[in-house]
């Protein structure tokens, strides 16, 4: 369970990154193209679109980290009241014989 808990942190952390990213990315080339053709139509053609965008993003860099942090906890929360599986149990029984003797 340890290693599902790991693979969804670091899914939440690279959607985080990647939605950054985008978002910076998307944002510098709408101010690139504003000073570059010094054009206020641009403005109102595009702000729906960025806005859109940028609201998808904000919505995939928060709310997939929030989701993957919350089954992480829920994953750790179960895998600490559950009893350990076959191979814990061989284990115990190596121990025991090995203090028995």
């Amino acid at each position: 369970m340890e290693t599902i808990a790991s693979t969804l942190g670091s899914l939440g952390a690279t959607a985080f990154r990647w939605s950054v990213i985008a978002f910076i990315l998307i944002n510098g080339l709408a101010v690139v193209g504003l000073l570059v053709t010094r054009d206020r139509s641009l403005v109102n053609r595009w702000t729906a679109k960025l806005l859109a965008a940028d609201l998808f993003l904000l919505g995939t860099g928060i709310g997939i980290p929030v989701v993957t942090g919350a089954a992480r906890m829920v994953i750790e929360a179960v895998a600490g009241v559950t009893p350990p599986g076959p191979t814990g149990q061989v284990e115990r029984r190596v121990e025991a014989r090995r203090n028995d003797r």
